[in-house]
């Protein structure tokens, strides 16, 4: 296929080759995480610096909360004294760097109690409802845990637990997701259907959508999460400084959702592609990739959630395997290889756009490509065997790499633009590799 070079709205770029910016992984190599013997699947949750992860398995007659060693290794983890009968339910939902997990566990009283695993054999309730259902949903590195309960009248309370003592969040926050390490939480208002920061005793409510929800916070303050713009949709946000930011989608017309994000910045959640279909997806700088495009070495794999990412870039979520046909916990950890585009800033109309290219063949030639969708593969004339994965590409602009194989392409993308989704591939004029495909959503503000 010979490049269009029509531009959409005046796009305009300008390349240079810049040396010296740190390269991380820019693919991801697949480690299972499985469940214990006898059991059907397992599902990820979160994963600290160190590499363990936390979840859960599923068999006929239990369903334990699990942690996952750094090298894989399964460890169930023990239920709370006086477990449910009939069946035995744990899910661990949040892990610290410290190796401390919270979750919550059935018992005779309740459908599930919030309890804390200092040590993989030593389980602690937290607080005692009674009757009440509780869960833990995450804990940070001083030890505090968040979650929610019911109280007698099936009202839901968010909490904070803090060496054996329980507070509420008041004013009201209903169900709590995530807290940093300063103590601030984000969660939802049930009353007002809207996400929601806590910070020192007060809740402030985050802008965006007829409804939305905030499911994780950094030390920075950046909150991953979600906008419901209708009654049947859910779109994938962040909030920053005040500002709601919306993050690209695989299909612009169904939506997704920001579960987790680090010190860095890069969330990780899911984009929907068909109504019940869902792709892992990362953002970074407001440039998303689809994950199942960026694993290598996995045959047979899909991923469909991702829960979570740590400083080390490496993402806990799950997956299906098609060919055996299971479902299982995975843990994604960073390969530097490959050509890739990775970092787009700020995404933004009206202003100069960075994109990073890593990994192309020193002293060549590496094109980028954009389109406004992704579209069935096609061939590129200029290089024979490669596929071009968007639909009607057009040639933006080019720029030769410097000798660590690396350069940034610069883009002033014009007012006309906002609020578009654009699709970018890169690729390598001397190797003719094409690198994945990633999808820009300029910020309609």
């Amino acid at each position: 296929m010979n490049f269009n070079r029509r531009w959409v709205g005046g796009l305009v770029a300008i390349a240079t080759c810049l040396l010296g910016f740190r390269a991380f992984g820019q693919r991801y190599a697949v480690l299972v995480l499985e469940p214990p013997p006898g059991h059907l699947y397992s599902v990820a949750t979160d994963l600290n610096s160190a590499g363990q992860v936390v979840g859960y398995a599923a068999s006929p007659l239990s369903e334990p909360a699990m942690r996952w060693e750094a090298d894989g290794t399964p460890i169930a983890l023990p239920y709370l004294p006086d477990p449910d009968p009939g069946r035995s339910v744990g899910f661990a939902r949040g892990i610290n760097d410290l190796g401390h997990i919270c979750g919550d566990t059935n018992t005779r009283s309740a459908a599930l109690r919030a309890a804390i695993w200092i040590a993989p054999d030593n389980v602690l309730g937290i607080h005692d409802w009674e009757t009440a259902n509780s869960i833990a949903t995450d804990i940070n590195d001083n030890d505090v845990v968040i979650g929610s309960y019911y109280d007698d009248v099936s009202l839901l309370y968010a909490f904070r637990w803090e060496n054996g003592v329980t507070t509420i969040l008041w004013p009201p926050m209903n169900l709590a997701s995530g807290i940093n390490n300063l103590g601030q939480i984000v969660g939802t208002r049930r009353d007002t259907g809207r996400a929601v920061l806590w910070d020192n005793g007060q809740t402030t409510g985050l802008p965006g959508g007829l409804g939305s929800g905030a499911n994780d916070i950094n030390d920075q303050g950046k909150i991953a999460g979600y906008i419901a713009p209708d009654l049947d949709h859910i779109y994938p946000v962040y909030w920053e400084g005040g500002q709601m930011h919306l993050l690209a989608r695989v299909n612009s017309t169904h939506g997704g959702a920001a579960q987790g994000l680090n010190e860095a910045g890069d969330l990780v959640g899911y984009s929907t592609v068909s109504p019940g279909e869902h792709l892992g997806v990362i953002w970074r700088h407001n440039l998303m990739s689809v994950l199942d495009d960026l694993i290598i070495g996995a045959d047979g794999w899909t991923v469909d959630d991702a829960q979570a990412v740590n400083e080390n870039r490496q993402i806990a979520g799950s997956g299906y395997n098609d060919q055996l046909g299971v479902s299982r916990a995975l843990r994604l950890d960073p390969v530097d290889t490959g050509l890739t585009l990775w970092g787009i800033a700020p995404g933004a109309f009206g202003r100069r756009n960075v994109v990073r290219v890593n990994h192309a063949t020193p002293g060549a030639r590496t094109y980028l490509i954009w389109g406004t969708r992704r579209g069935d593969p096609v061939p590129l004339n200029q290089c024979p065997g490669a596929m071009i994965d968007v639909a009607d590409p057009h040639l933006a602009a080019s720029a030769i790499a410097g000798p660590d194989g690396r350069c940034d392409i610069s883009i002033n993308i014009p007012v006309q633009a906002r609020g578009r989704t654009f699709v970018l591939q890169a690729v390598d004029g001397a190797s003719c590799e094409v690198s994945p495909p990633a999808w820009l959503q300029l910020q309609d503000q």
